[in-house]
């Protein structure tokens, strides 16, 4: 669980700091946060599954 929490902590600090070049491709936060779930989600599968069964 913590790393699902650390992963979301790095999207957001990257989101930040890229702000303005990701807002003239169009990117914005939502859609960040969702690419980042779908990459941990890739990464982690056997934890997210354990998390949701509890």
């Amino acid at each position: 669980m913590n790393s699902l929490l650390l992963a979301a902590a790095v999207a957001m600090v990257v989101r930040s700091l890229a702000a303005a070049r990701l807002d003239r491709w169009n990117l914005g936060a939502p859609v960040v946060m969702v690419l980042a779930g779908g990459v941990v989600g890739l990464l982690n599968e056997d934890s997210i599954a354990a998390v949701l069964n509890t």
